[in-house]
């Protein structure tokens, strides 16, 4: 333990039965000379809301005092008269440890070029400079949300200028018109 550390807790839980109680992890810090303090560093798993036999994992966090020298961990009940809860897999980590990740902690400030692959990537949104593949596929490829901009989805091949006007429209559908406001001269 080392004071000013930042530690990651987690343990594994499960109400067995009853419909009262508690269960969470609780540290216990430490100084000679000075009055101790047992903070609470999980969520609570609360007996009346959890499913019997459904396992949770419980997870917070704990930065220790720079006032304190030693510290305890312990599996805490309250209120829990006649409940029975299982525990498993409870782990403290080191947070700043690059051992660990912690959920939401990476960012784009942590990503080193080239870091990150797989063969699959769900997002709700990709944002970056430039983006490179044999294959892009996309209902609705466009350059900007209005104004000046090219559009390409299922129906066909638009530009757009700066009033959000049609200058060209090239459609997938045979029957419709390619047009075009623009102005071409042959050249020589």
């Amino acid at each position: 333990m080392s004071t000013g550390q930042s530690y990651r807790f987690t343990m594994r839980a499960r109400l067995v039965s009853g419909t009262a109680g508690l269960l969470r992890i609780r540290a216990g810090l430490y100084r000679a000379g000075s009055a101790n303090f047992w903070p609470t560093v999980t969520e609570d798993l609360d007996a009346a809301d959890a499913v019997a036999g459904e396992w949770v994992t419980l997870t917070g966090t704990l930065t220790v005092p720079t006032t304190y020298d030693k510290l305890s961990v312990s599996i805490h009940t309250s209120g829990a008269v006649g409940s029975v809860f299982e525990v498993a897999d409870v782990s403290m980590r080191p947070m700043a440890d690059a051992s660990l990740v912690v959920d939401g902690s990476i960012t784009a400030r942590a990503l080193a070029v080239d870091s990150v692959t797989a063969d699959q990537i769900s997002a709700g949104s990709i944002t970056g400079e430039a983006f490179a593949g044999e294959l892009l596929l996309g209902s609705r490829i466009t350059t900007a949300e209005a104004g000046q901009r090219v559009e390409m989805d299922t129906n066909g091949l638009r530009l757009y200028n700066s009033a959000d006007e049609t200058r060209v429209n090239l459609p997938t559908d045979p029957p419709r018109t390619p047009t075009s406001a623009a102005r071409c001269r042959p050249t020589a």
